[in-house]
C-alpha cells in the first residue's frame, strides 16, 4: 500500500498514515477527516423526496448513490445520463484542496447545474491541452476498482453532453477563475414532463 501511495510512512511518529487519496478512494466515513468531500443535490423537483440530499463516502459509492437519486427525481425522458457524467466528471477533476465547497447539484424545472470546485483549464479555450492534470493518481485507481467501466470512457465527456442534448437545448460550460469552480448548466425538466 505505501508503493501505491495509499499509505505512507511518517518519520517523526513512526507509524504509517493513510494519504488523502486513499481516504477519498477506500475510506467510507472519510468525511470525518474531509468533511467537504460530499455531494449536495438540492431537489427544487420532486416534493416527495427531501429538498437536499448529501451524498458521502468513498467516491464510487457517492457516484453510485447521486446516479440512484437523479434517477428517482428526474423525469424518465431526461437525458439524465448527461447530469451523471458531469457528476462523475466533477467527482475526478475537483481540486479536493478547496475545503470550503463541495460538488453541487441543482435541480430545478428551469435549469440544471453541476458545479465543481476548482477550475478546469487555464484560461479562457476549454481544450484538452489546457486541462489542468490533478488527481491522475485518483483516475488511475477509479479507472481499476470501477466495476461498471465509468472511468474507461473518459476523455470525450464534453462531446457525451452535448449529444444527449443535440438540436434540443444548449449546455453552458462555465470555468470561473473568479469563484475557483467549473460548473454544467443543463436545461431544466420543462420540456420533458
Amino acid at each position: 500500500m505505501e508503493n501505491s501511495s495509499i499509505i505512507y510512512l511518517d518519520r517523526e511518529i513512526n507509524k504509517y498514515m493513510v494519504t488523502l487519496g486513499g481516504m477519498l478512494i477506500f475510506c467510507r466515513s472519510n468525511y470525518i477527516y474531509i468533511p467537504h468531500n460530499m455531494i449536495k443535490i438540492v431537489n427544487r423537483i420532486n416534493n416527495k423526496l427531501d429538498k437536499y440530499i448529501i451524498i458521502k463516502g468513498d467516491l464510487l459509492t457517492m457516484l453510485d448513490e447521486a446516479e440512484k437519486v437523479l434517477y428517482r427525481i428526474l423525469p424518465k425522458k431526461y437525458p439524465t445520463e448527461a447530469i451523471c457524467e458531469s457528476i462523475k466528471n466533477a467527482v475526478l477533476y475537483r481540486d479536493y484542496t478547496i475545503y470550503y465547497k463541495e460538488i453541487e447539484v441543482i435541480l430545478d424545472y428551469n435549469s440544471i447545474s453541476v458545479s465543481s470546485p476548482g477550475i478546469l483549464v487555464k484560461g479562457k479555450n476549454i481544450v484538452s491541452s489546457y486541462y489542468i492534470k490533478r488527481n491522475m493518481w485518483l483516475y488511475e485507481k477509479l479507472i481499476t476498482l470501477d466495476d461498471k467501466g465509468r472511468f474507461i470512457k473518459s476523455g470525450k465527456g464534453f462531446r457525451r453532453i452535448k449529444k444527449a442534448f443535440k438540436n434540443k437545448e444548449k449546455i453552458k460550460f462555465i470555468n470561473s477563475l473568479k469563484e475557483d469552480n467549473f460548473k454544467v448548466i443543463y436545461p431544466g425538466i420543462k420540456k420533458y414532463i
